[in-house]
């Protein structure tokens, strides 16, 4: 009996100590991960929003389509591709769509502890945008078409350039082994510039004009514009995202993260619609 006691008198004593033991590794481990910084490079791809690609159809300024057929500068080539009588139909609805594409940028951050971490994602992209516009025709040599105009589908492009600042925390809410997963919220500064916009007739560009003036007719007909900066500008907001890190090494590690943010997009000053992006990211880590 006296043997029973000594032991459990024996495993009171060690019990609390091994405890200890534990506490203070794990402290150690917090120390020794709180600071630490990491960073790392961005590849993937976003979905944009598309209320902002409306600037882009060619009717939300004052040099875009109508204009083209409206001035007799233009009007002998336009006569010359319909041959018959034309009209523009102006759209009623939002149609021009962004195609999603990638963006690559950086990324670096610093552990507070063990599952907290504040971090930084810069990223540029190149947007594509697309829409078409519909001319009326009257073809009477067209016996389908019974007394109703022909409709044409014409293409507009545009494309921008966009940086996004993202400064957020992540948290780890599951960790097994090397495999870490969390969730981020961010607050998100975007810069937009508007490059190029254009509709395309009989395979000719006819550029759309934003923040311009006419300067007279040069010497082959054609009207000579005066232009200014391109829309475009700061907006804000915020997002948030989940994620997952896989440790591959001491140095290195994998980061795929899915986040949306809701920012508005500063095309001019009336025009900078909120909407919500979606972006998949994948990050290559060292630290």
């Amino acid at each position: 009996m006296k043997y029973l006691l000594s032991l459990f008198l024996i495993i009171g004593i060690i019990t609390p100590n091994f405890a200890q033991i534990e506490e203070d590794e794990e402290e150690e481990m917090d120390e020794g991960i709180a600071g630490t910084i990491f960073f790392g490079l961005n590849i993937g791809g976003i979905k944009p929003n598309n209320k902002p690609a409306l600037i882009y159809n060619g009717f939300q300024t004052e040099f875009g389509i109508p204009f083209y057929f409206n001035n007799i500068n233009f009007q002998q080539e336009l006569d010359n591709y319909f041959i018959y009588n034309y009209r523009l139909v102006f759209p009623q609805v939002q149609t021009v769509r962004y195609r999603t594409t990638y963006n690559v940028g950086g990324h670096a951050g610093v552990h507070l502890d063990e599952s907290i971490a504040i971090y930084a994602d810069i990223n540029i992209t190149k947007i594509k945008a697309e829409d078409v516009f519909t001319v009326e025709v009257d073809n009477p040599n067209d016996p389908s078409l019974t007394g109703n105009a022909q409709l044409q589908q014409l293409p507009i492009f545009g494309s921008e350039s966009r940086t996004n600042l993202n400064l957020g925390l992540q948290a780890t809410f599951y960790e097994e082994g090397p495999l870490k997963s969390y969730f981020n919220l961010f607050g998100n500064v975007n810069n937009t510039r508007l490059e190029e916009n254009f509709f395309v007739i009989n395979n000719q560009k006819y550029p759309i004009r934003h923040n311009a003036q006419t300067n007279g007719i040069a010497t082959n007909g054609q009207v000579n514009f005066t232009e200014t900066a391109p829309p475009g500008g700061i907006g804000f907001g915020g997002g948030a995202g989940l994620g997952a890190k896989y440790k591959f090494n001491d140095k290195f590690t994998f980061d795929l993260n899915y986040y949306a943010t809701y920012t508005n997009t500063r095309m001019n000053a009336e025009f900078k619609p909120y909407g919500l992006n979606h972006a998949l990211m994948l990050r290559i880590l060292w630290g």
